[in-house]
């Protein structure tokens, strides 16, 4: 299949799908730097939340790349398995970050639950996808559908990252900190905006306009929660003022 052949929608999924990835690399990549100057583990974590948060639509990324280049698709097996090898380390990475913030007596205790659930769901992952890869979904083309096994833990994953971003937020807007609270506000815009880019996602598109503007809500929520994690002092007192 060449570029020519996909459809608006398939060439829309595509595109913005590559965006949306380049862009979190880059923000993930920046929170995690910022571990270097003030030596919070944190910053290390919460910068691979998001990294490894928009693998979700890393294969769509790479098949947009070689249906333009090499006129082809992942493989079935490829495909699946970088949609969903990733979700346990997204939620690992940040049950750490925001208990770290707000639970740090539990720390250890909510990584460690986590972390035993993560790798039953990674050893299951792969035998499912060696035995029968229908009970991790099917790909056809830019479609991509799951089942309950993946559902399930992408579901788990979306709660604990609003649940934990919850806790962060709140806390920030009990500070007497104006920077803090602002922060606070940011993160909440990025949260808002990923869930409802995200629910969308799950339900047939309407019309290109719709689809894109939902794309560009979940790309500006990568600025958000960069916004919420690192505000820049310029741009801290130009609000604050």
């Amino acid at each position: 299949m060449a570029l020519s052949d996909l459809t608006e929608f398939e060439f829309l999924t595509g595109f913005f799908a590559l965006i949306f990835v380049l862009i979190s690399l880059i923000i993930g990549l920046m929170i995690f730097s910022k571990y270097f100057s003030t030596k919070q583990k944190t910053f290390i974590t919460v910068g691979l939340t998001w990294i490894f948060l928009s693998t979700a639509y890393l294969s769509r990324s790479i098949d947009f790349i070689l249906v333009i280049f090499f006129n082809t698709y992942l493989d079935e097996f490829i495909f699946l398995l970088l949609m969903n090898i990733f979700i346990p380390l997204v939620i690992i990475c940040w049950s750490y970050s925001f208990s770290s913030l707000v639970f740090p007596h539990l720390r250890k205790k909510i990584v460690f639950i986590f972390t035993i659930v993560g790798a039953v769901y990674e050893i299951l992952l792969i035998i499912f996808l060696l035995t029968n890869p229908r009970l991790v979904g099917f790909v056809e083309g830019f479609y991509a559908e799951f089942a309950p096994f993946t559902i399930s833990l992408q579901l788990l994953a979306i709660i604990v990252f609003l649940i934990g971003g919850i806790f962060i937020i709140r806390n920030s807007f009990r500070s007497d900190d104006q920077k803090i609270r602002w922060k606070g506000k940011f993160l909440m815009i990025a949260f808002i905006s990923f869930t409802c880019a995200t629910v969308y996602d799950s339900a047939a598109p309407l019309t290109p306009v719709l689809f894109t503007i939902m794309r560009l809500v979940l790309i500006s929520s990568s600025i958000e929660f960069y916004l919420g994690f690192f505000l820049p002092d310029s741009i801290a007192k130009r609000l604050v003022e």
